[in-house]
């Protein structure tokens, strides 16, 4: 059994502060927005922009659209990593099988200079890392299942087959797994432009009502009780369009209280689950090294000769299986075995002549065996059973659910997050493309993160239900008591509208029901009859969990994308275009209002 590997704490992103300075930026940022590449033309006030997947893929897109985003999206939004863990298997698949074959096709041409005929061996490094994706996968209720039909999945529940087969073979359930990747990298890119949560979208709201009704209700108010110049009207503009403005943004997820002081987003509620990164601390009590001056010339001192007195030696009938500890101040001394102290009776003898033997004794204790032993793979026996075991997931779902596992896991530690080291030089950050920035290590199953576990009580395989998942729970109504023996009294009534409430079958999930955290953002699966529970629950829900942090006092952190840079300029703009027509509509028809005398 493989030892697990702990994985790397992450880290929050790099946060910043907002100055003066930045604020004085925002008519350059208003009058020079980013290019837009890759818009698509639409009428709302969030635009639309075409991102393609390989680009994510390939890590070409800065945060927050980047590859490590996109998981997070995934992992604690849709729920549905399973899709992108997979399209980066078969990646990795598919470029060692084209070096085995390649590998292979050299090995038989050359055979044919000896006139040596050469077969095809299978390579076992591909076997196993097919093995281990069909266990992931491929095999049902496991944790990372592929949610496809079970046509397209059938063929890899045959146990005959090649040992690592033709990746062309896994043609259809690339197609259909990207379809999913395609619909939920359209849903991320949207909701990337959202620079706070759910409670700084609340205040936004409320700011825009009030700044639309103190600006606007005032003026009209005093104008027309005193029977002014209707000219003077035109003085509500300014307040209700720039509420409107607040409001309309808000309500298409941007603070403007934000937005004007830099490109800048709050942190998820993932994000501030993790530790901060801790600025560097001088050393309150720095180490002064003495200064060292030059050796005086003059013959070398001689060396001073002391005898080195020993213990006494042990009892002379040791336990031949226990560990014998030395422990001094600053070390641990432990013997180890007779070599080691053959060793330092050789050592001893050689240097024997530096002083006299019978100052000190050197006495050779019998070998002593750890109780424990540690050897490795190359002197352990090999066991009969030659059936490999896959390493367990670092933490099981009854532990989790014991132990109270939090909402939000760890992440896939073979895609690296962003580097930031160079953030704050401009230079040194044009010159690095982004995929050099965002790190990703050959695909290991051993660092897949641990799905959130589900503390239900799941049907038994031996209860024949539609096919759910592990992790629904079936409640079944109670029995129907019996009705009062008065069916013209108030409790009969009671009863007869209480018993039409049972239904004969609900399935929700005993923990994410109210949170919504069901696999690719689908809903729990229902009998016939019972369609409307399939609409309860949504990516939506899960989304403002995501983004359920405080209103004031949340880090910031830079949105280093050009395209969502562009997409929050975009919604600021819109808003103030179209709050400006519809105040100009309100002011310009109560310009009309002739003026009471």
């Amino acid at each position: 059994m493989a030892s697990q590997r702990n994985p790397p704490v992450q880290t929050q992103p790099r946060t910043y502060t907002v100055t003066l300075k930045s604020l004085l930026a925002l008519p350059f940022r208003i009058c020079n927005p980013p290019p837009a590449v890759g818009k698509v033309r639409s009428f709302g006030v969030t635009p639309l922009f075409n991102v393609r997947l390989e680009d994510v893929l390939e890590r070409k897109h800065l945060p927050p659209l980047g590859l490590k985003d996109f998981e997070e999206w995934l992992l604690y939004v849709e729920m549905c990593p399973e899709n992108l863990y997979f399209i980066l298997w078969l990646n990795d698949y598919t470029c060692k099988y084209e070096q085995w074959a390649a590998h292979s096709k050299t090995q038989q041409y050359n055979s044919r200079d000896y006139r040596t005929s050469w077969n095809v061996h299978n390579s076992s490094q591909l076997a196993m890392f097919y093995a281990r994706a069909k266990q992931t996968f491929f095999t049902p209720n496991s944790e990372y299942e592929l949610d496809l039909p079970s046509n397209i999945l059938a063929p890899f529940h045959m146990s005959h087959g090649s040992s690592h087969p033709d990746p062309a073979v896994f043609a259809e359930v690339e197609i259909e797994t990207r379809r999913l990747l395609e619909k939920s990298l359209r849903r991320f890119v949207s909701a990337q432009f959202n620079n706070v949560g759910n409670n700084r979208v609340l205040c936004g709201i409320i700011a825009g009502l009030f700044l639309c009704l103190t600006g606007s209700v005032p003026p009209l108010i005093v104008n027309f009780t005193r029977g002014e110049s209707r000219w003077l009207r035109l003085t509500a503009l300014p307040g209700l369009w720039l509420g409107l403005t607040i409001l309309l943004a808000a309500l298409n997820g941007i603070c403007v209280g934000v937005y004007i002081f830099g490109d800048l987003r709050q942190l998820r509620k993932f994000e501030l689950s993790r530790p901060s990164i801790s600025k560097p601390q001088p050393l309150s009590c720095p180490r002064q090294r003495p200064a060292i001056s030059s050796p005086m010339p003059g013959p070398p001192p001689q060396p001073v000769r002391v005898p080195v007195p020993l213990p006494p030696p042990p009892p002379s009938s040791p336990t031949p299986l226990a560990a014998i500890y030395t422990h001094d101040s600053h070390s641990l001394y432990r013997a180890s075995s007779i070599s080691s102290c053959s060793s330092i009776e050789s050592s001893s003898t050689f240097s024997g002549s530096s002083y006299n033997p019978g100052d000190a004794i050197i006495h050779i204790s019998p070998a002593y065996y750890d109780p424990d032993p540690v050897d490795g793979p190359a002197t352990s026996p090999v066991t009969p059973d030659p059936v490999f075991m896959f390493p367990a997931k670092p933490i099981g779902i009854a532990e989790a659910c014991e132990s109270g596992a939090g909402t939000f896991t760890t992440t896939a530690t073979f895609i690296h997050p962003f580097d930031l080291s160079d953030e704050d030089d401009e230079f040194e950050r044009s010159k690095r493309l982004p995929e050099e920035r965002q790190h990703i290590s050959p695909f290991d199953f051993d660092s897949l993160p641990p799905r959130r576990p589900h503390c239900s009580n799941a049907p038994t395989p031996t209860q024949k239900h539609p096919r759910v998942h592990e992790d629904v729970l079936i409640i079944e109504p109670e029995s129907q008591a019996p009705l009062a023996q008065n069916p013209l009294s108030i409790t009969a009534f009671l009863e007869r509208i209480q018993s039409r409430c049972n239904v004969r079958g609900w399935m929700v999930r005993s923990t994410d029901a109210e949170m919504g955290n069901l696999p690719g953002g689908e809903e729990p699966a229902a009998p016939v009859g019972h369609k409307r529970l399939r609409k309860i629950v949504s990516y939506r829900k899960r989304f403002k969990l995501v983004k359920a942090v405080p209103s004031f006092g949340v880090p910031l952190t830079k949105v280093l994308n050009p395209i969502v840079v562009r997409g929050q300029w975009e919604i600021v703009v819109r808003s103030a275009i179209i709050s400006f027509f519809v105040s100009w509509v309100i002011i310009g028809s109560l310009l009309a209002v002739p003026v009471v005398r």
